[in-house]
């Protein structure tokens, strides 16, 4: 079992546009289309030139090894060998493993953020949220939480859920085994590195997911959250829209799915939350929101009604 490279063709960036020439940037190693407030290939290479011209105390100090390799160097030594010997036992209880939504009992719902950190509107998200008084769970790509760790160590301290989200926000059904677990090991080094605390809750990008990457992130200490209340705010539609479907589709337990790089999102949070609250509803975390894992997975997919018969392998 290696770790092969990731096909540019599953490499999605979290959150792309065009610039107003309408000539595509390069996001390199990533995707090949820009994110929002990036800058072109051109102006990083000049950025460099200047920084390396300024001296050591304006260039920041390189890792002796990167998050990748050291996630890769982990996913060899522990990850691969875990699925091969606890395979069966990974697998066991996977469906009520993944779950989209919290209790229908109570009148707390969910606000999870996917994507960011943006360095354009994650600050202004966060500060909606501080004034709100509204805790959030956001789903973090652990490149963007290197190039912005200011706003990881806030949302930590606002007492907001940080999530996996991979570290290059790449689709990982049709991926080997050893390179979803490189993608999903990254970015929470990546976070543990930022905050000193491991992240435990994961969302496949797009939230595509299949056995093979449920029993992965098992295996790496996570449960995977999907969502029930789907804005579609990555399609960029007018505000009143999202709040419209986030009004609409509400109820007790929601997982609401929304994304950092939208400034419709961004537009319609304030108003949104507070009519949200009108109606009742109490914001909480992901961890506030779901009961701890359960230990008895025997007892659990009988009360669900997964069979327990052995099941085809899944091949790594």
């Amino acid at each position: 079992m290696s770790i092969a490279p990731i096909p540019r063709s599953s490499i999605r960036g979290p959150c792309r546009r065009e610039n107003p020439s309408g000539a595509r940037n390069v996001h390199i190693g990533v995707t090949t289309e820009a994110l929002p407030g990036r800058i072109s290939p051109a102006i990083v290479l000049l950025s460099g030139v200047l920084a390396a011209q300024a001296g050591p105390a304006e260039a920041a100090p390189a890792k002796a090894v990167s998050t990748w390799e050291a996630a890769r160097a982990e996913v060899h030594r522990g990850v691969l060998p875990t699925l091969q010997q606890r395979g069966a036992e990974l697998r066991k209880g996977l469906s009520a493993y993944c779950i989209s939504h919290g209790p229908s009992s109570g009148n707390a719902i969910a606000l999870t953020f996917d994507d960011g950190p943006h360095p354009d509107f994650t600050p202004q998200i966060l500060d909606i949220l501080w004034e709100q008084q509204v805790p959030a769970t956001f789903f973090v790509v652990g490149e963007m939480a290197e190039k912005h760790p200011d706003l990881i160590r806030r949302a930590a301290a606002d007492g907001h859920c940080l999530g996996n989200h991979t570290y290059h926000h790449v689709r990982l059904p049709g991926l080997p085994a050893g390179t979803v677990a490189t993608e999903i090991k990254a970015c929470g080094l990546a976070l543990q590195d930022i905050t000193g605390q491991a992240p435990h809750w994961f969302r496949p990008p797009g939230g595509g997911t299949n056995t093979r990457v449920g029993m992965v992130a098992r295996a790496l200490g996570y449960r995977v959250a999907l969502w029930d209340v789907l804005t579609a705010d990555s399609g960029r539609p007018l505000a009143g829209e999202i709040g419209g479907r986030m009004l609409g589709e509400a109820h007790p337990g929601a997982i609401i799915l929304l994304h950092n790089c939208v400034r419709q999102t961004v537009d319609v949070l304030p108003w949104v939350i507070l009519a949200l609250k009108q109606l009742g509803f109490r914001f909480v975390t992901l961890d506030d929101l779901l009961a701890p894992e359960p230990q008895d997975w025997d007892a659990l997919m009988h009360e669900l009604g997964i069979p327990l018969e052995p099941q085809a392998p899944v091949r790594f």
